[in-house]
Order: structure tokens, then C-alpha cells, then sequence
């Protein structure tokens, strides 16, 4: 699924389920896959780009929902599947 800002991207794997759940202010890193999509802890100074394309790039979490929620206009949607859990995704180049 292609990402982009306020479109909704869905992780049904490939994070294990030990994976660290991310919290309001976390940065993260946000790669798109064929077969899913993958979001990782990421340190907020590695940069601000995003692929207008894609949606890969660097965020800031500004909220956490209940899975499959939906994000403020103009915010990414990040609905991953083993936390589950909806992150609000806000790219670190809007700060």
C-alpha cells in the first residue's frame, strides 16, 4: 500500500511482536514494502524528508489511537497490527 500524509498505511507484519510500542513525541522512521510496511524508532535529529511518493521518511508521533482510527487532516495513518494500535504521524519537515 502506497503512503502518503493523511492516507492510512497498514502493518500486518513484519514487527515482531516484542517490538517497542511508540509514544507521543517518539520520532520514527517509516518504510513502505510490497507485501507490508514497516515503522522503526528513529532519532529525531536524522533528518525531515519524506517521499511525497512513497510516504517513507521520518516522523514524529503526535498521538496514539485504537487500531484502525482515523488521524487529523494532513496527518499520516500508521495502523499497525501487533500493537494494535493507529500512530498519528505528523512529518518532522511541518515542525
Amino acid at each position: 500500500m502506497v503512503a502518503a500524509a493523511g492516507v492510512a498505511v497498514s502493518a500486518a507484519s513484519g514487527c515482531s511482536l516484542l517490538d517497542t510500542e511508540f509514544s507521543v513525541g517518539d520520532c520514527v522512521s517509516v518504510k513502505s514494502g510490497f507485501t507490508n510496511d514497516g515503522i522503526e524508532k528513529a532519532d529525531c535529529s536524522d533528518g525531515g524528508s519524506v517521499d511525497r511518493f512513497s510516504g517513507d521518511g521520518f516522523y514524529r508521533v503526535v498521538s496514539v489511537e485504537d487500531y484502525l482510527s482515523n488521524c487529523n487532516r494532513g496527518q499520516m495513518e500508521f495502523n499497525h497490527e501487533p500493537h494494535d494500535k493507529t500512530y498519528c504521524l505528523s512529518s518532522l519537515s511541518a515542525r
